[in-house]
Formats: structure tokens, sequence, C-alpha cells
């Protein structure tokens, strides 16, 4: 869902946060990095990847 074209990202790697801001309806899509996957207790690797874009795809986000 936009707003007169603005699109709407959370900095986190919780899908939990994602799902929650996701039914609020606002949300477009997530951004992380290292950082942020430390902080969330992820391992920085591509299997953390790929099951971060999985969960954003069953949520419904366009964009990660």
């Amino acid at each position: 869902m936009t707003a007169r074209g603005l699109r709407f990202f959370v900095d986190s790697a919780d899908p939990d946060i994602w799902r929650q801001y996701a039914k609020q309806g606002w949300l477009h899509g997530a951004t992380t990095n290292p950082l942020i996957l430390e902080r969330a207790g992820l391992a920085v690797t591509i299997d953390t990847a790929r099951a971060l874009v999985s969960a954003a795809g069953e949520i419904g986000l366009s964009e990660l």
C-alpha cells in the first residue's frame, strides 16, 4: 500500500515485527544489514537471508 507514492520500510530482521506493521496496511518492505541481523541474534549468512526473504514473501512485503 502506498500513500501518495510513498513506500514505508522497517529496519528490522524480525518477521513478527514485519507482520505487525503489515497488518496495519502501511508497510511496503523491510531493510536489514549485518548489524541488524547480529542485534536480532541471527547469523549473517546466505541461509539467513533466504529465510528472511521467504518470510517477507509469506507476509506479502513487496521489497526486502
